[in-house]
């Protein structure tokens, strides 16, 4: 079976389909990721055969300057949570012809991708074989579906493929249940198995330190879409007078602007979080939905500070399992003490994890893949 992988340059959104490509392969079956160029790197990293074509777009301009629009016409700082999609729409217009060119030449069974990489079913449309919707987690994009089918209409008319399924012909759901939103179509539950990109799981995890251990970190994408939107620095401050080990995993452009630092925090590269987490009692964050589910997937309790719609959106959903808890970031003042409460969430931080280990791996999910594709 050939098994076509897409995706378009926003490395977080490639992630979580990163294990169910690795399990295609380890069942002997032949992978390809096709995508815009600026994800190439990201892909060889992640150890798949990579295939990049058509032009990158950026996407983080578009992004800052919505938020400046509807700053302007006081529609907030997002601007309007689904005003963005025509974005998506332009990465697919900058991407799908070379993608079906390299789909005709190679002929897969499948496209797998994932939500806002719409040349995907595009271009399984155009070559007339199913195509597989891969969630991230909690479905942010479920919201859009009414108004895809017209964005992506005019895009399918001129390659010539007829009404477009963004759903495709199957939702690969990796996600607890009782963490998912309502009201999505019926699906192929699968595990989440953390992937966050390649590092090192540096030796002082296995050193004896002060207890509790608080993870902090700020995802990859908060900074690049608008650095004012990083609170990071604040929230160590918050958390200065904690009996704590507080290890903030950051970027580079995070330690940029984090100022001062308090002496219990220790500043750190980027790590794995799933080598991480393990070892801490909490984790603060944003709310990105690698950062969210690498923790679901330890059984750790989070507080959230979020800033952008996505994150609003997992931070109520965790807040509902009962896992998590949400500050604003006016809130500030109250977070060493709400992270103090987090053992009381620690239970259903459990459960949530114990109902993730439960869902199909993803080396089960390959066999409903080659079904699908009439194997």
């Amino acid at each position: 079976m050939r098994i076509l992988f897409t995706s378009w340059a926003w490395a977080s959104h490639y992630y979580p389909m990163v294990p169910l490509a690795w399990a295609c392969r380890a069942a002997g079956n032949d992978v390809r990721v096709f995508s815009s160029p600026g994800l190439r790197r990201v892909v060889e990293n992640s150890g798949l055969p990579a295939v990049s074509g058509g032009a990158d777009v950026d996407v983080a301009g578009m992004v800052q300057q919505r938020m400046r629009d509807g700053a302007r016409s006081g529609t907030g700082r997002d601007g309007g949570s689904f005003r963005g999609l025509s974005m998506f729409a332009a990465v697919a217009e900058a991407m799908v012809d070379e993608l079906i060119s390299f789909g005709r030449w190679w002929r897969p069974d499948l496209v797998v991708y994932e939500p806002t990489t719409y040349a995907g079913p595009l271009a399984a449309a155009a070559l007339g074989v199913p195509g597989v919707r891969h969630g991230w987690g909690p479905d942010f994009m479920h919201q859009a579906s009414a108004h895809e089918p017209g964005l992506l209409a005019p895009l399918a008319e001129r390659i010539g493929a007829g009404p477009v399924s963004v759903r495709g012909a199957l939702l690969v759901d990796p996600c607890p249940p009782s963490l998912q939103c309502a009201g999505l179509p019926e699906r192929q539950s699968m595990r989440y198995v953390p992937y966050n990109g390649p590092g090192q799981a540096p030796g002082w995890l296995l050193e004896p330190g002060r207890a509790p251990r608080i993870c902090v970190t700020w995802g990859t994408s908060t900074t690049k879409l608008n650095a004012e939107l990083t609170v990071v620095g604040d929230v160590l401050r918050a958390l200065g007078d904690v009996d704590a080990d507080v290890v903030a995993t950051l970027s580079e452009e995070d330690r940029e602007l984090l100022g001062p630092v308090p002496p219990n925090a220790r500043v750190v590269p980027p790590v794995p979080l799933h080598a991480l987490l393990p070892t801490c009692t909490a984790l603060v964050g944003q709310g990105g939905l690698g950062t969210m589910m690498s923790a679901v997937t330890c059984g750790v309790p989070q507080l959230v500070v979020p800033q952008l719609p996505d994150q609003r959106f997992n931070a109520g959903l965790l807040a509902a399992s009962g896992a998590g808890t949400v500050l604003e970031r006016t809130e500030l003042d109250r977070l060493a003490a709400e992270v103090a409460a987090l053992p009381a969430r620690q239970a259903a931080a459990e459960r949530l994890r114990d109902e993730n280990a439960a869902l199909a791996a993803p080396v089960d999910v390959v066999p409903v893949l080659a079904k699908l594709a009439g194997g």
